[in-house]
């Protein structure tokens, strides 16, 4: 009997132990708050970070409202400190009982540096936000508006981070804008070294006078469904600037500027891009990105370039040996040479389609300064540069020298080389414009007419490993299984000849994978949309046979309610 209260009294003092302890911030409440519930809520959000930082595991919840660091001080040098064991949550009307209830867009919680004069930067607060070593992911930053730091000083720290300065811990922020801050490194964000996750957030209108507008980088992040818009930098990385092992999915790129890298500058280590959107970047070199190191190894998949500009590199400008697998390149600039890319080194392009882009010189598709790059299942098409649309102006350079394989390319007359290339039949796309009937921006997509001769005509062979993991089963030795479009990426077309080299079944040249025929899609478009149910009103109007949708023989009633249902479903 003593033992099992003995085990009962500690099991109680573990799960004490163990309890998150939550601490209510409402900057309208009067004074003198506990901080225990929102009627005692705590009105100084500096405070209540310094009690939970004595009792972890610890929660902050912050009503709507703008908070200032400095507690009316004007301590430029004063930061929200979020501590080890601590999490800060935004969004909150002043009643909820879960996080779940709490509305961040709705309920705007901004954590502000502008602490002296309004809007003028010079009396603002260095870093808004500080996160300190020994932090971990378990420490989260979720629903606030971080704006106006102003790291203007000399030398570290007080030259980074000006929105958030994560030094050396490893946090996990999400649901967060952070914008109008500036730095010296890192406008927005600022990590070293730690290992930061950056999750649905929007970094906007940042500005660093060196490297890193939006977020800096000298360790490791992982940034997921991010938004990054109108930041720049005076050097590198108008968005991103990173060195270390970085992860980028599902991420929006546009409108950001630098000298180098208008959206991402990767100097140092490796960097992987996984169904990134980078749109009308620009930068001196390297519009999109410019991973021009030979210490810096850079790789994309199910990725869109377009409507970037530069001088050199209008969409990319890369060293050493990277590798893009099933990206659109598109609608990019240059003034010199190499709109779509310029490359230096054994860059590897799988499965890509390379569209429309344009250079003042050379290169309008590619420019290889140096090396031999390696062109496997591509299209270069309608790429032009002062020699119109000629081979030399989707592939040219100084080199002289290319691996093509399997792909379609505009102009094409063979003394490149290699097996399996041809230039006689344009790739044939269905609304390469997209919805918006505007070439050069994130709608637009290149799916195969059917009888294109792209179709069950690349190597498949020629496939790169799966070392994103893009269907996520753990897989990485696998050949890539997925198109651009997220379908599978090996699909033998029975209406389509096997002209492609190498043993069956034929991969097609280009991003995307005609995919199997759906009777729905009434006009082949490869999608079902508004356009196959006019089309199929048209042929039952016209008794067409056709129309005759349950191949009854007989075009009735019956075949529009089994349209109708079809249409309905989907695919």
């Amino acid at each position: 009997m003593k033992g099992s209260f003995l085990i009962a009294c500690i099991a109680a003092l573990s799960s004490a132990a163990s309890a998150v302890h939550i601490l209510f911030v409402d900057h309208s409440a009067p004074g003198g708050g506990t901080g225990e519930s929102w009627d005692t809520a705590i009105n100084d959000l500096s405070v209540a970070l310094g009690m939970a930082a004595t009792m972890p595991p610890a929660q902050v919840w912050v009503a709507a409202g703008t908070y200032r660091p400095d507690s009316g001080t004007g301590d430029r040098e004063a930061s929200f400190i979020v501590s080890p064991g601590v999490s800060l949550y935004g969004g909150f009307g002043g009643w909820e009982s879960t996080l779940e209830q709490r509305n961040p867009l709705a309920q705007r919680t901004v954590l502000s540096g502008d602490i002296g004069l309004a809007d003028q930067p010079d009396d603002n607060s260095r870093h808004v936000v500080l996160v300190p070593a020994a932090v971990t992911a378990s420490t989260v930053i979720d629903g606030f508006t971080i704006e106006r730091g102003n790291a203007n000083g000399s030398v570290y720290p007080l030259d980074s981070g000006g929105g958030i300065l994560i030094d050396g811990g490893s946090p996990t922020i999400r649901q967060c804008v952070i914008r109008f801050n500036t730095a010296k490194y890192g406008g927005g964000i600022y990590s070293r070294p730690g290992s930061p996750t950056i999750e649905s957030c929007s970094l906007r209108q940042n500005i660093a006078t060196a490297d890193g507008g939006g977020l800096n980088v000298n360790g490791s992040a992982v940034v997921r469904h991010s938004v990054f818009d109108a930041n720049r930098s005076n050097f590198g990385g108008g968005a991103v600037f990173c060195c270390g092992s970085s992860k980028v999915l599902d991420t929006t790129f546009t409108g950001n500027f630098a000298n180098t890298g208008g959206g991402v500058f990767s100097p140092i280590g490796t960097l992987s891009v996984v169904r990134g959107v980078f749109e009308g970047n620009s930068a001196g070199n390297g519009g999109a990105v410019n991973s021009s190191s030979a210490s810096s190894t850079f790789s994309a998949a199910l990725t869109t370039f377009t409507g970037n500009s530069a001088n050199i590199g209008g969409a990319l400008h890369l060293t050493n040996a990277p590798l893009l697998y099933s990206c659109v390149i598109s609608k990019n600039t240059s003034t010199q040479r190499g709109a779509g890319a310029y490359l230096q080194g054994s860059a590897r392009f799988v499965n890509c389609t390379i569209f429309s882009n344009w250079s003042l010189t050379q290169g309008g598709g590619m420019y290889a300064a140096s090396g031999v790059p390696i062109i496997s299942n591509c299209v270069l098409w309608s790429n032009a540069d002062s020699q119109s649309s000629t081979q030399a102006s989707q592939l040219s350079g100084t080199a002289g020298l290319w691996t093509i394989n399997a792909s379609c390319i505009h102009g094409w007359t063979g003394s490149l080389g290699g097996v399996g290339n041809f230039g006689s039949s344009p790739p044939r796309f269905i609304d390469a414009a997209g919805a918006d009937a505007r070439l050069g921006t994130a709608d637009d997509t290149f799916y195969l007419s059917p009888g294109s001769a792209c179709i069950d005509a690349g190597n498949t062979s020629l496939l790169p490993a799966d070392q994103w993991d893009l269907d996520a089963d753990g897989d990485t030795a696998e050949l890539a299984p997925l198109d651009f479009a997220g379908s599978v990426r090996v699909f033998d077309d029975p209406d389509a000849p096997d002209t492609g080299p190498g043993p069956g079944p034929h991969v097609d040249i280009g991003a995307y994978e005609r995919q199997a025929a759906c009777r729905v899609d009434f006009d082949g478009s490869g999608w079902v949309d508004i356009d196959d149910f006019i089309a199929f009103i048209a042929a039952f109007e016209a008794g067409d046979p056709a129309a005759d949708y349950d191949q009854s023989g007989f075009v009735d009633l019956n075949d529009f309610d089994a349209f109708i249902t079809d249409f309905a479903l989907g695919c």
